[in-house]
């Protein structure tokens, strides 16, 4: 089979997403990869999401709605999954967005490596209610056998960021679900991952094809409930490979970190501080590296590119972005954007009214 010809099977799990899921869809749905099936799961959403995911299963037989009584996030992908028809799955989340050669790019990836090849991943930039690119996430470039490296942490780093072998996440048990069942929901992507590293290899496409969303909201209490569903995964690989203890303390730290850069993206300023003095104390070392990499230097970063933009009067190259300027994806053919936020020449694999129009029209 050619890879054109590959059918990949997106799951999108959705939980009163009205606001954002029509984005998603689009995204998704114009793929240059077009052989896919989306398979969105309504977790018992009490908002339009069914409606308007309905809206779009008329108008693409690809998308396809399934609905559950609520149970979390990973029941929902885990029912995708087993209803999927592909042999390889790409999860994303009902608002995140993907670049258009996202799934193109990581299944090339996937048809080039070993037969032990598991997951593929991609570079995720930070984007905001408004799509606004607000920072780059980290970009690692580790591949092959990854195991050592995800102790450390969330190598991958969201839900919406890799594309897997179906097998390989049967094989790894799918996502827990008992982990909201005991109030810690949050790392299943993590814990998923671990165990198919264990297994199998990983590829990575260097580019940020994954749009992931930061919202303002309430923070406090989701990053305790993280932190319970860390302990608990990293628990019971400790058991297993106690040598891995320290690595794992690190990634923890790492977590804390990323709630911490969560709030200073949203300007919440007491949690923001709040968390850096957590992390100070659980980690000085590590707090105050990261004081360096993940405060000072982007903001040199962004402060640079300001002034050279002014001063050069020219349009900023790929690489030359200024966080909160410009939108991870825009109208289609936009040369004005970054690489991951162009459309492909030639255009989207659909152009129905019904997909262009407001929702607000659609229903």
């Amino acid at each position: 089979m050619k890879a054109i010809d590959e059918l990949i099977s997106v799951i999108v799990p959705a939980y009163n997403a009205e606001e954002f899921i029509a984005r998603t869809l689009e995204s998704i749905l114009r793929q240059t990869h077009q052989n896919i099936e989306v398979l969105v799961v309504d977790d018992g959403s009490k908002d339009s999401t069914p409606n308007i995911v309905e809206a779009y299963a008329e108008a693409d037989p690809r998308v396809r709605l399934i609905q559950q009584k609520n149970g979390g996030v990973a029941r929902a992908r885990n029912k995708g999954i087993a209803e999927a028809r592909g042999e390889l799955v790409a999860p994303c989340d009902a608002d995140d967005l993907w670049s258009p050669d996202k799934l193109a790019s990581q299944l090339a990836v996937f048809r080039s490596s070993g037969s032990d090849i598991g997951l593929v991943y991609c570079w995720t930039a930070v984007i905001n209610q408004h799509d606004m690119v607000m920072n780059y996430d980290s970009h690692p470039s580790d591949s092959g056998w990854v195991f050592d490296r995800m102790c450390k942490g969330n190598l991958i780093g969201n839900g919406s960021a890799c594309l897997m072998s179906k097998q390989a996440v049967l094989d790894a048990g799918g996502y827990d679900a008992s982990l909201r069942d005991q109030n810690a929901q949050g790392c299943e992507d993590f814990k998923l991952y671990l165990r198919i590293s264990q297994s199998h290899t990983f590829g990575v496409v260097p580019a940020y094809a994954v749009g992931y969303r930061h919202t303002d909201g309430n923070m406090s209490s989701d990053i305790d409930q993280m932190l319970r569903s860390y302990d608990i995964v990293i628990d019971e690989v400790a058991k297993q490979r106690p040598e891995k203890t320290t690595e794992l303390r690190n990634g923890r730290a790492e977590l804390i970190d990323w709630f911490r850069l969560k709030a200073l993206n949203n300007q919440r300023w007491l949690e923001f501080f709040g968390l850096q003095i957590r992390l100070m104390r659980y980690d000085f070392k590590f707090a105050i590296k990261s004081i360096r990499w993940g405060i000072l230097r982007p903001v040199y970063s962004q402060l640079k590119w300001a002034i050279l933009k002014h001063i050069r009067k020219r349009p900023l190259a790929p690489g030359e972005i200024v966080p909160g300027e410009h939108k991870f994806i825009g109208p289609e053919g936009s040369s004005a954007l970054h690489t991951v936020g162009k459309w492909p020449m030639g255009g989207a694999a659909i152009s129905r009214e019904v997909i262009t129009q407001p929702i607000d029209k659609v229903l």
